[in-house]
C-alpha cells in the first residue's frame, strides 16, 4: 500500500484526480480481455507467437483502449476477482470467434484429405493449435497470409475494442438475454463452421467423386488392369487442380465470412448485458 501511496501522490503531482486503485484495476481488466483473445486468434500467431510478442502487443492496444473506458471506482477484492474470471471467460469466447472460419477451412482440407486417401498424415497447426491434414495446414496459412492481406486483424481488433461498448470491464453481466439466448448464438456459430467447411470442399470432393466414377466404370470394363495406383494418383492432382480452381470463391468468401462472424460480436456481448 506505501508503494501505491506513493505512486498516487506522484501521479496527482502530475495533474492525474482519479481512483489509482480503480484505474490499475480497468488496466488488468483491460489487459486480460485482449491477451486471452490475442493468443487464441490464428491470425495474430497464436502459439507459433512467443508469448512475449503477444502479451506485449495486448499491452500496447490496453495502453490505447484503456484510457477512454470509465474505470470503477469503490470495487471489493471479491468483486475485483469476479470482473477478472468474466474477463477472461469474455477473451476466451472472442477468440474462440476468431478461430472458427479457419477451423472450418482446416476442416474442408481434412475432408478433401480424406477422400483423395491422404489422410495418414496429419501435422501440428500452431495457430489453431491442433493437428491438421497435410492439404488442411496448406490451406489455414494460406487462408491467414491472405485474411491479413484483406485488413481482416484489423477487423477482429476494432470489434474487441467495440466489444468494450457492448459489455464494460467494470460491468458484470446480468444475462438479461437469458443464458440460452447465448447459449444458442454460439451453437448458431459453431454449426456454421461445418457450413462452410462443406461449401470449401464441395467443388474438390465432387470432382473426386467422378473420377472415382470413371475409374470403376473403367474397372468394370477391364477388370484385368489394376486401376487403384493410378485411381490415387488421379485423385492427389484432380484435388489440387480443382482446388485452383475454387479459389477465386476461398478468396471472395474469405472477405465475407470473418465480417459477418465479427458482426456477431455484439450480438454475443449484448446477450451478457
Amino acid at each position: 500500500m506505501d508503494l501505491l501511496d506513493g505512486l498516487g501522490r506522484i501521479l496527482s503531482a502530475a495533474g492525474f484526480r482519479g481512483s489509482l486503485q480503480g484505474t490499475l484495476l480497468l488496466y488488468g481488466l483491460v489487459m486480460a480481455r485482449f491477451s486471452i483473445a490475442v493468443s487464441l486468434a490464428p491470425f495474430l500467431g497464436g502459439r507459433a507467437v512467443p508469448a512475449q510478442a503477444r502479451v506485449g502487443l495486448a499491452a500496447v492496444i490496453t495502453l490505447l483502449v484503456a484510457p477512454h473506458l470509465v474505470a470503477p471506482t469503490e470495487v471489493s477484492p471479491i468483486a475485483a476477482l469476479a470482473l477478472l474470471a468474466k474477463e477472461v471467460v469474455i477473451g476466451a469466447i472472442l477468440g474462440y470467434l476468431a478461430q472458427l472460419v479457419f477451423l472450418a477451412i482446416e476442416m474442408a482440407g481434412a475432408l478433401i484429405d480424406n477422400q483423395r486417401g491422404m489422410n495418414q498424415i496429419s501435422l501440428y497447426t500452431p495457430q489453431l493449435q491442433g493437428p491438421a491434414s497435410l492439404l488442411g495446414m496448406l490451406q489455414v496459412q494460406a487462408a491467414i497470409a491472405l485474411f491479413v492481406t484483406f485488413d481482416g486483424h484489423l477487423y477482429f481488433l476494432r470489434a474487441l475494442t467495440d466489444s468494450f461498448t457492448a459489455l464494460p470491464a467494470a460491468t458484470l453481466p446480468t444475462l438479461r438475454a437469458g443464458g440460452l439466448a447465448i447459449a444458442d448464438l454460439v451453437t448458431r456459430l459453431t454449426a456454421d463452421l461445418f457450413v462452410i467447411a462443406v461449401r470449401i470442399a464441395a467443388p474438390v470432393l465432387l470432382a473426386l467423386f467422378l473420377v472415382d466414377i470413371v475409374f470403376g466404370v473403367f474397372n468394370r470394363m477391364a477388370a484385368q488392369v489394376p486401376v487403384h495406383q493410378e485411381n490415387q494418383t488421379a485423385k492427389a492432382w484432380v484435388s489440387l487442380l480443382f482446388l485452383l480452381l475454387a479459389l477465386p470463391l476461398l478468396l471472395t468468401q474469405l472477405r465475407i465470412w470473418p465480417q459477418q462472424l465479427f458482426g456477431q460480436m455484439e450480438a454475443l456481448m449484448a446477450g451478457f448485458r
